[in-house]
């Protein structure tokens, strides 16, 4: 891996992650999702994680929040849609973004301050100065006072006052970065609420009432400007910190010498950092490969799946260039799963469930078609799952011999310790390979054999559920007892 003499050291990509959290959501639903500014956050921080622990503390907190977010747009989605009150989806939606707003500012805030303490403490250590600008900033306070009355009685009381104080420019970055984060949410929910408002369970309504939800439009105005103006600022401040430490040539230097004297060196622990996270990837491509039915729509959409697929593949590919055919099969699969997923609900809604084929000629000239696409979907699945697989047995393979401790003994040689976790790990993914073929050809048949079987859905996702299991199981073996150790090693 080569590092140019005028990188950023990551700092650019943080910055584009922050930009990108700028956007105002409009009916709780991200213009540009913050799971991808979290990761480009997440992303740049890797080289300067290495040597500075509250950076990586930081780093695990954004890479925490991608998880959150990656939870919750398909759960806001999705899981109002199987109310069974259908009137109350928007109440339900209103909830769900409450609750996973509260749960991304109990993991952003920490985000937040521990990079900002990891940059201080860089730049207290590497020579940094322009992070640590500061400016004199006027505040009003109120303060006692004494005086004496021109007849001697003794007056006191509060005055305004108008006073200084010195402000640096990590400090402010942070309250501005949290403050907006926090002001974001807020203003999302508040044109939502109105949504909770039910007359039909209120009583008599005065007729001169007018009710909430016909303010919802001017809202909506008022909070994406509202957010526009404060994104401003935020984008001045954030923008102002991230300039200010790339032109600090001196500090810029010295975590770059560090990076290249004491971390390039270590080749093996990137290769290993690459594979554990391509195979968490994998471990969440094949989680959200779950099938979930709701009123006849799988709430688990394939390119969520497919998506995962995507990431896993492209580090794997680094190093076994067969991976990259998954990244092919994944998108055609994402595609697929789309225009699936909107047939499945405008079927389903209009004929209720699957029995109709046998009373409806429509039915039956839509039905079919929906099945055999889906069928194709889960044959296109299956490939992409097969070859990432074959590869990543074939990339474990070449990683054991430079990998681990390089002592020979007698008895028990390198040699003979990779062969006998080679093995181990070849027989869980082998197992984990035939599972997934039965799945997704279950998965494929489903909607054919439902006609004859009405519990052939819930069969379905129970041998899911098995398939995922023993397949994450084998996934977090080889972390656990190959790259995880390389990683501590190292």
């Amino acid at each position: 891996m080569k590092l140019k003499k005028d990188s950023s050291m990551g700092f650019g990509m943080v910055l584009a992650g922050f930009i990108l959290l700028f956007n105002p959501m409009i009916h709780i639903i991200d213009i540009i999702p913050d799971v991808i500014g979290f990761m480009l956050i997440a992303t740049g921080l890797r080289k300067t994680s290495f040597f500075v622990s509250r950076i990586d503390d930081a780093r695990r907190m954004f890479w925490k929040l991608v998880l959150i977010e990656g939870i919750k747009i398909p759960a806001i989605f999705f899981i109002p849609y199987g109310s069974l009150v259908p009137h109350q989806t928007g109440s339900t939606k209103v909830l769900l973004a409450f609750v996973f707003g509260i749960v991304e500012l109990i993991a952003f805030i920490p985000a937040v301050s521990y990079l900002i303490e990891g940059i201080s403490f860089a730049g207290t250590k590497y020579n940094g100065e322009l992070m640590y600008e500061s400016k004199y900033k006027k505040y009003i306070a109120l303060e006692p006072y004494d005086k004496t009355l021109k007849n001697g009685k003794q007056s006191s009381g509060l005055r305004l006052v108008t006073c200084k104080r010195k402000v640096e420019l990590v400090t402010s970055t942070k309250v501005t970065l949290i403050a907006f984060y926090v002001f974001r949410n807020i203003m999302t929910l508040i044109p939502e609420l109105t949504e909770l408002e039910m007359y039909e369970f209120v009583g008599n309504v005065n007729s001169f009432s007018r009710p909430l939800t016909s303010y919802k439009g001017f809202l909506y105005v008022i909070s994406i400007i509202s957010v526009i103006i404060f994104g401003i600022f935020y984008i001045r401040k954030i923008s102002k910190l991230i300039g200010n430490i790339k032109k600090d040539a001196p500090f810029m230097e010295a975590i770059r010498s560090k990076f290249e004297r004491d971390i390039m060196p270590r080749k093996t622990l990137f290769m290993s950092l690459d594979m554990k996270m391509a195979i968490i990837l994998f471990a969440f491509s094949v989680g959200t490969s779950f099938v979930f039915y709701v009123d006849g729509v799988n709430v688990f959409v394939g390119c969520i799946s497919a998506g995962f697929m995507i990431a896993a593949a492209v580090l794997l590919g680094k190093y076994v260039k067969s991976a990259k055919i998954s990244i092919v099969l994944s998108a055609v699969r994402a595609a697929l799963a789309i225009y699936n997923v909107i047939g499945e609900a405008r079927y389903f809604t209009e004929y209720g469930d699957a029995f109709a084929v046998e009373f409806f000629d429509k039915a039956y000239a839509m039905y079919y078609p929906l099945a055999a696409l889906k069928a194709v979907e889960n044959a296109v699945a299956l490939a992409s799952m097969i070859v990432f697989i074959v590869a990543l047995l074939r990339a474990v393979r070449e990683h054991l011999p430079i990998c681990g401790i390089q002592v020979e003994t007698v008895q028990y040689s390198k040699k003979s310790r990779d062969a006998e976790l080679y093995q181990s790990i070849k027989v869980k993914m082998v197992l984990a390979t035939i599972f997934t073929c039965v799945n997704f050809v279950l998965a494929a048949l489903n909607l054919y054999i439902l006609v004859y079987l009405d519990v052939a859905t819930t069969l379905n996702m129970l041998f899911t559920a098995a398939w995922a299991v023993i397949t994450i199981y084998g996934l977090l073996y080889i972390n656990t007892n190959f790259y995880n150790k390389e990683i501590e090693n190292s």
